[in-house]
């Protein structure tokens, strides 16, 4: 079908050495990404010792309870209530944590260069036009979609999954846990779309990824919710998986396409994610869950044709 292309295409990233831009290869990128992912396996870790220490729990985790989670709620959830110190904790240990990073930086970060001859900085009004003429390109209106799905997915996962079937069914102590192994399995993802793409191409990881997401959403559609730790794990760990391919995947699409303007590129790139959460998180309250769900599916299969429509394209031109 497609050709298998190595993944050791470049990647944009400005120089730190104080001479020119170079590009990264894929691998270091998704070990970048896996250690950016690090950050949230220990945040749900710290999150997790502390919210169990609250016995505000919607359930205890008893897979032999079968009160069944409300499923079409759009509301707030009754189990989300945690006590102010917990509250207060929390949020200390994360000030302690925003500050230590950012003393860290200013201690050991070297400074990027001024002068660098191969990357001229451009204004922000440059850089709109810039974004703007790139969002243009037939490539780019073909990876709008699936690239704003990526958002909606994330902002589903971290928004919706986390209060309606980790919170509702297991209790808020086992939200860190729960996403915890969903940041572990994203890293480990990470690092195996690496190797995976690099002998198999990025067409069939892709499609792997958008079957089981759809897998994934259509459980979530008909599965009648009762505590089970077993379930919410699994889809957590999945969902994981699937994260680290839209993410890793898709970035080295951009860093093959648009070789030529990658900052542009890139702009659009996370532009388009971020107005993926930004729906997702506006239709939240509004819908019930079954609709919210079928939203993402339907986004998820035509986002993924036109993306395959995108490979298509460019092994035709690579062909010629």
């Amino acid at each position: 079908m497609m050709e298998k292309e190595r993944q050791r295409e470049p990647v944009y990233i400005p120089a730190q050495n104080g001479s020119s831009v170079h590009s990264l290869p894929q691998p270091t990128l998704y070990l970048s990404r896996c250690l950016f992912l690090v950050l949230q396996v220990a945040g749900n870790l710290i999150s997790s010792l502390v919210l169990h220490q609250s016995r505000h729990t919607a359930g205890d985790g008893n897979t032999g309870n079968e009160t069944a989670c409300h499923h079409n709620d759009t509301g707030n959830s009754s189990s989300l209530a945690v006590s102010d110190s917990v509250r207060y904790t929390l949020l200390s240990v994360y000030l302690t944590c925003n500050v230590a990073g950012v003393v860290l930086c200013l201690l050991r970060l070297r400074p990027l260069a001024t002068s660098v001859s191969q990357y001229v900085a451009r204004d922000w009004k440059s850089t709109c036009l810039a974004t703007l003429r790139r969002m243009l390109d037939p490539y780019m209106l073909l990876l709008i979609p699936v690239v704003t799905y990526s958002g909606m997915e994330q902002a589903y996962i971290f928004g919706e999954f986390t209060k309606h079937f980790i919170t509702d069914c297991l209790g808020i102590g086992w939200v860190g846990y729960v996403m915890l192994l969903f940041g572990v399995l994203d890293a480990a993802s990470s690092i195996a779309c690496s190797k995976m793409a690099s002998r198999l191409g990025r067409v069939p990881i892709v499609v792997t990824g958008a079957l089981v997401n759809a897998g994934l959403i259509i459980f979530l559609l008909i599965w009648v919710r009762v505590p089970s730790l077993l379930v919410v794990f699994v889809v957590a760990a999945l969902w994981g998986f699937v994260d680290a391919v839209w993410n890793t995947q898709l970035s080295t699409l951009f860093g093959v396409l648009f070789s030529a303007d990658q900052e542009a590129a890139f702009a659009n790139y996370r532009l388009w994610q971020s107005i993926g959460w930004c729906i997702s998180f506006a239709y939240g309250g509004v819908f019930e869950m079954s609709v919210k769900l079928w939203i993402l599916v339907s986004i998820l299969a035509t986002s993924t044709l036109l993306y395959l429509v995108a490979e298509l394209q460019h092994f035709r031109q690579k062909s010629k």
